[in-house]
């Protein structure tokens, strides 16, 4: 991933402060991919528009900047998993982060679950997800902690509340502001 970073967002890079010094990164998994990341096929190299959705721009006319590679001239494709049946799962800097995800959660005493419904759809993070808890170290001394924040005020419904507290057992929601 080109450009600095505040968190760990399951890659391999090395981040460094101001001053030249080594920082500790936060664990942050977008498993979906995220719209201010663009990937650039030739160069497999992912560039972080910070700020800026810039999978959106890809497809206006008037900003060519954030279409193409500044590098190798190729044009960027979006880094997303939409949320349907079909998806693609073959990009590997993805399967990165979902590898590094759940070797975080295997290891984990707290995972906090932001913006995510658990959509039926999503059967293969799922899954990810749920053979890491299965093998979390934590979870039979009972100190693995499920935290999940929503939007406030998002109409989370009973039926994402269900799909959690049956996949997780025990789990806290709370609408919170992100």
């Amino acid at each position: 991933m080109r450009g600095l970073l505040d968190q760990d967002n399951g890659f391999t890079f090395k981040a460094i402060d101001d001053y030249g010094k080594d920082i500790v990164l936060t664990p942050l998994y977008k498993l979906h991919g995220s719209a201010n990341w663009l990937y650039c096929p030739t160069c497999n190299a992912i560039d972080l528009t910070e700020g800026i959705k810039a999978a959106y721009y890809i497809y206006k006319e008037n900003l060519d900047i954030l279409k193409i590679c500044h590098i190798c001239k190729t044009k960027y494709e979006p880094l997303l998993i939409t949320p349907s049946m079909i998806k693609r799962y073959d990009n590997h800097f993805l399967r990165q982060i979902w590898s590094s995800a759940e070797e975080s959660i295997r290891k984990a005493h707290r995972l906090v679950i932001i913006g995510y419904s658990l959509s039926n759809a999503d059967y293969y993070i799922k899954y990810i997800i749920n053979r890491a808890v299965a093998l979390n170290q934590n979870k039979n001394d009972g100190q693995l902690k499920v935290l999940v924040v929503t939007r406030q005020n998002s109409g989370l419904g009973d039926e994402t509340e269900e799909r959690y507290h049956r996949f997780f057992g025990e789990s806290r929601l709370l609408p919170r502001r992100f």
